[in-house]
């Protein structure tokens, strides 16, 4: 079977309609700074739309975004973000996770899952998500003991983190979201998955409504296991994401890992599963995306578009050799 997963991140889309100065008495000082000298210079909501409009003519078999649509976590930032996904993905065209931007600073915990809750799907009941059908601002459970009917409840919990790793089963494929963002301190970009969702991933992973489909593992920090570091910004467990990994059989490992973060097209290697990141989705100076294409439910190729001549343009086709066994 072939398929085709188009693959988007990093989008950091600003509005500060209605932001008031004490609203930056926080982390959001020094995003504000580096709006001020760079990353308010290049990312254009332009761009994006445009990205939004060529994935629509491709049309590939689903579409996953890694996180970071926003920039400073204002919720006239994912106001404006929300209707314009709706304008271009129905909820079976997308899966997206948050990033270290849509979680920016601990006062905007919820409103990715809350804005974004279509494409945070729940395909595999009992595993995934667990959603309240509360109120999710007054509600004071932890997720795990509401005795609301899962089936029917709606996102937003009152835990966003309740919400993941959640599913999307597609014919033939099914994306595996994972939350590594969280708030952190100022200079600060780092993100972790943390003990309870690694345990969930691997039940997941093993479940029998996953096998013979190819499998999309999403998150937004990358995991590194080739000696680069960057402090600040980094995986904090990578390690016990690569050992779970490694601890799988064959027929339960992904086809493919999909992060963002860096800004940087990438492919590597990761625990012997191939590794791919995407440019910026909005950067003026390299904004681009990928469209990874899948034979027999391993990946054969990454397509790289970019940003050229105010169109995106296909520049390159990375064949993927078969994965070599772990050490």
């Amino acid at each position: 079977m072939t398929l085709q997963i188009a693959h988007f991140s990093d989008a950091h889309l600003l509005s500060l309609k209605g932001a008031k100065a004490h609203q930056f008495l926080n982390k959001r000082w020094t995003g504000g700074l580096n709006l001020l000298l760079n990353r308010g210079k290049h990312y254009q909501l332009s761009i994006f739309k445009a990205l939004c409009s060529k994935l629509q003519t491709l049309s590939p078999d689903h579409n996953v975004c890694t996180g970071d649509l926003v920039n400073l976590a204002f919720q006239s930032e994912f106001d404006q973000v929300a209707p314009l996904l709706a304008q271009f993905f129905d909820a079976t065209q997308l899966s997206m996770v948050p990033g270290n931007h849509d979680r920016y600073i601990r006062e905007a915990m919820g409103r990715f899952e809350s804005s974004f809750a279509p494409y945070l799907h729940r395909d595999l009941k009992g595993l995934d998500a667990i959603s309240c059908a509360c109120n999710a601002t007054s509600h004071a459970c932890n997720g795990a003991s509401c005795n609301c009917d899962e089936a029917s409840a709606p996102l937003p919990c009152s835990n966003p983190d309740a919400h993941y790793p959640f599913v999307t089963l597609g014919e033939g494929f099914a994306i595996v979201g994972l939350c590594s963002a969280e708030p952190r301190p100022i200079w600060m970009a780092d993100g972790q998955l943390g003990k309870t969702q690694l345990e969930k991933l691997r039940l997941i992973l093993e479940s029998p409504d996953l096998q013979g489909r190819t499998v999309i593992l999403a998150l937004h920090h990358p995991p590194r296991d080739n000696g680069i570091r960057s402090f600040g910004r980094d995986l904090r467990d990578t390690r016990a994401l690569q050992d779970l990994l490694l601890g799988l059989k064959d027929e339960h490992k992904p086809s493919v890992i999909l992060a963002g973060h860096d800004h940087k097209f990438r492919i590597d290697q990761f625990a012997g599963i191939p590794f791919v990141q995407c440019d910026s989705a909005a950067d003026d100076r390299r904004a681009g995306f990928n469209l990874c294409c899948f034979e027999s439910n391993r990946l054969t190729a990454v397509q790289r578009y970019l940003w050229r001549d105010n169109q995106f343009e296909l520049i390159e086709t990375h064949p993927i050799e078969a994965p070599s066994s772990p050490l």
